[in-house]
This record gives C-alpha cells, sequence and structure tokens, in this order.
C-alpha cells in the first residue's frame, strides 16, 4: 500500500523540484511518509470501506477525493518538516479540510461511491437440548 502514491502524482499540488527541495531529494523519505499516512488513512477507512482495497489501487482506479486528500496531507507534512511557523494558511486550510473529511468518512456522514465493506456476522450460538417425552406416572 506504500506506493499508494508517488513523487509524480504530487505535482498536480507542487512542482516536482519543490517537492524534490522538500524532501532533500531522498525518496525513501517521500516513501516514508506516504506510508505513513496510508496508514493513518486506513484506520478512518477501515470501519465502513475494504481499506485493503482502496489504498491498493493505482492508476485512475484510485479514488479521486481519497487521492485529493492524501496528497494534502502528505504534503502537509513536508511543508512542516521545513517549518511550521511560515506555513501558508491555504496548507493549513486544506490540511484542515482533509482532517475533517477523513473523520466525516468514518462517522458515515460522508459516503464513498465504491461498496461498502461486507457486514461481519455476528456469531450465533445454537442451543437445544433432547427432545422432551410426557410421562404418565
Amino acid at each position: 500500500m506504500e506506493d499508494y502514491l508517488t513523487k509524480n502524482d504530487l505535482k498536480t499540488v507542487a512542482p516536482t523540484n519543490f517537492i524534490s527541495a522538500l524532501t532533500d531529494a531522498d525518496e525513501a523519505l517521500l516513501s516514508r511518509i506516504v506510508a505513513e499516512r496510508v496508514a493513518f488513512a486506513a484506520q478512518y477507512l477501515a470501519p465502513r470501506y475494504s481499506a485493503k482495497a482502496l489504498l491498493t489501487a493505482r492508476g485512475r482506479n484510485r479514488h479521486p477525493l481519497l487521492l485529493k486528500y492524501m496528497k494534502d496531507l502528505i504534503m502537509y507534512d513536508l511543508l512542516s518538516r521545513q517549518t511550521r511557523q511560515h506555513m501558508s494558511e491555504a496548507a493549513q486550510a486544506r490540511y484542515q479540510e482533509a482532517l475533517d473529511w477523513f473523520g466525516e468518512v468514518q462517522q458515515g456522514s460522508i459516503a464513498l461511491d465504491v461498496a461498502d465493506k461486507a457486514p461481519t456476522k455476528p456469531a450465533q450460538a445454537a442451543f437445544s437440548s433432547h427432545a422432551r417425552y410426557r410421562n404418565q406416572f
């Protein structure tokens, strides 16, 4: 699930050279940040959806809103490595919007247009006894 999102995917939110500057051109660092955010997303998605299915999708098979908010969270993490004091209000607003979205998905206020996780059946216990016979004593 770690390669859900790549440096190339982040081009829609920041130029590639800016991403490289934020990561010090360390691809492993970016992979670790993506892995952390994938784990974060899985915790929010798992109660209602198959997090594995959503977070292992590739290319155009990825849910567009999930991808957008994952990018926002990852960009916030990259920016916060440099400084939180000078982070733009736009980056902070996008981060908060992403957190709110994940919270609403988890609570069910927002439904993703994918199949819900199959409901699990509660364990059923079967109780029985021997057949009863009437006695005439």
